[in-house]
């Protein structure tokens, strides 16, 4: 019993700092939790990261949290990038695998709890320095509503 214990508190400790490690290489992270678990095709997410440096290249990320009883094999959805001058820089779809062909999730489980990782650019340049705004929406056909996610993050950090 006691190796149980042992075991369990070397996981939270590694759990933590590989999280801590994580946060602290980004430039920007912030998560957006969906209320009842559920993302709704009228409601977009917006981010808007500060970005100081444009001499940078930069990877931006998407970490998807899910439950196992996500009904899809995958998520398809857009986003878009708009530049501190009010200009549309972006807009692209995306459709993020989250299972293999046999139906098993493909990102880290915790109990029922999944998570999913993309990265949807890598070294990227943005054209100035600013706040800009990073505006995400599902796009599953035939679904008003996907039920069982979690939360979306979105993460910016140098190349």
């Amino acid at each position: 019993m006691k190796k149980k214990h042992i075991f369990s508190f070397i996981l939270t400790v590694l759990i933590v700092l590989m999280h801590f490690m994580a946060c602290k290489s980004a430039t920007f992270s912030k998560r957006h939790s969906f209320a009842n678990n559920q993302w709704a095709s009228k409601d977009s997410i917006t981010f808007e990261p500060e970005i100081k440096d444009a001499s940078l290249n930069y990877e931006i990320i998407l970490n998807l949290r899910h439950t196992q009883y996500y009904e899809c094999k995958n998520i398809i959805f857009s986003m878009s990038i708009t530049a501190p001058d009010g200009k549309l820089v972006s807009y692209e779809q995306f459709d993020m695998p989250l299972a293999d062909n046999s139906g098993r999730w493909t990102g880290e489980w915790i109990g029922d709890i999944v998570d999913q990782k993309l990265t949807l650019k890598r070294n990227y340049k943005f054209a100035q320095a600013g706040k800009y705004i990073f505006r995400f929406g599902h796009q599953m056909r035939d679904k008003e509503k996907l039920h069982s996610v979690m939360s979306a993050e979105l993460v910016i950090r140098q190349s």
